[in-house]
């Protein structure tokens, strides 16, 4: 049973011999389909909603001319940096003045950058002119110390965005340091404690062969310690006073095995290992008590322990590195494959892993939402935000006819 032209002109003032409709039920790529015989179903429930082919791109979405193949509507005017409220308006950065231009409600927005090769860095605009661009550091600034206009005391310094050093710490050089430990500033910034003490009790001492350095206490360079992988752990080295001339055995102990690992009396569990790792000696668990698999050096990362299940890098095996993805996608270890996923909005419909995920869903009137999913090409139906776009067939200028 069909539904008569009359009544398809009473329900949208007005119709041809046949016009173009879908049935919508919020269907996962929303999208077109016509009877086979030309006509429209009758059998529709009293809530679906019919749906006509629509070809005006909807406000924010437009066509623009550019330099490569386009497809209608892909333009949203307000967020495309290349057409920022209108085709052609570019929001351009300015890397040299650290300004990176963004489309906001189409209008061009410029943003300040941090500096990528200075962590502890932070520009921002704080005179409101865009021609110097991005020109205080308020990690450094006293007059703009964190945030524009916080301007610190009187000869208090910028350091990493906050107004001068904690109780007990003093500047040196951009950094807050205490003066009474610091062996690189010790009493004074820039005084480095020697290898022998100079001052206070230890002043003196024969460190030959002992394994010891000069340590800064209460701000002079006068206490001793053991250098990195030795330890006093017959606890003579307070002795040394009273043995100038060396009859002391120092650090004497090396803290890299098992038994004293880093420290004196420190031992390692059976399934760990004693390890530097960075300027410390400590006890590392081996790959068995992590859950990991031991790869010694193999791999392009270097070896150690690897998560074969889920390391893109060790993925299956530890020679097994997963090729680099392609656009617009990610590559990632499931259970020791590769997988290729493909960012939102982007898929591989072609199955070609080289030229990655190569289909924008969003747009793509062939493949609107999904491989393969197609608007009407026809009726030139374009693909909006991955949908075949549609307009209410009660609006009489929704209703398109074959």
């Amino acid at each position: 049973m069909s539904v008569s032209c009359a009544l398809l002109a009473w329900l949208f003032a007005g119709c041809s011999s046949t016009v173009s409709v879908a049935e919508s039920r919020d269907s996962e790529h929303g999208g077109f389909s016509s009877p086979a015989d030309g006509g429209v179903e009758a059998s529709l429930d009293p809530d679906t909603l019919l749906q006509c082919v629509a070809t005006e791109c909807p406000f924010p979405f437009t066509t623009c001319e550019t330099d490569k193949p386009t497809y209608k509507c892909e333009i949203n005017l307000m967020n495309d940096r290349n057409n920022c409220g209108a085709c052609g308006v570019s929001c351009d950065s300015y890397e040299p003045i650290g300004m990176i231009g963004q489309c906001v409600q189409g209008r061009c927005d410029f943003q300040c950058m941090i500096a990528l090769e200075d962590p502890i860095m932070k520009l921002q605009n704080c005179n409101g002119i865009l021609d110097d661009g991005c020109e205080v550091d308020v990690y450094s600034d006293p007059m703009n110390c964190g945030v524009c206009g916080n301007k610190c005391n009187d000869g208090d310094p910028c350091i990493e965005g906050r107004c001068g050093c904690p109780a007990g710490f003093t500047d040196c050089n951009g950094r807050c340091v205490d003066l009474n430990t610091n062996d690189l500033n010790c009493g004074e910034c820039g005084r480095q404690c020697p290898y022998i003490p100079e001052d206070g009790p230890f002043a003196g001492c024969a460190m030959t062969d002992k394994h010891a350095r000069a340590k800064c206490m209460n701000g002079v360079c006068g206490n001793l310690a053991c250098q990195l992988g030795w330890g006093d752990c017959d606890k003579d080295m307070k002795d040394c006073p009273n043995h100038p001339q060396g009859e002391w055995s120092g650090c004497e102990t090396p803290v890299t095995s098992m038994e004293n690992c880093g420290a004196c009396g420190n031992k390692c569990l059976p399934d760990q290992i004693c390890g530097r790792v960075g300027l410390e000696i400590k006890c590392i668990d081996t790959c068995d008590r992590l859950g990991l698999t031991d790869c010694g050096t193999a791999g392009e990362q270097g070896g150690g322990c690897r998560d074969l299940n889920n390391d893109p890098n060790y993925c299956g095996s530890c020679v097994n590195a997963c090729p680099a993805a392609g656009p617009h996608q990610d590559v990632i270890c499931n259970k020791g494959s590769c997988e290729y996923p493909c960012d939102d909005g982007w898929a591989d419909c072609n199955g070609d892993l080289s030229d990655g995920c190569e289909v924008n869903t969003m747009i793509n009137p062939n493949n609107c939402g999904a491989c393969g999913a197609k608007c009407d090409g026809v009726l030139g139906q374009p693909c909006v935000e991955g949908k075949c776009l549609t307009r209410s067939c009660e609006d009489d200028a929704g209703v398109l006819p074959r």
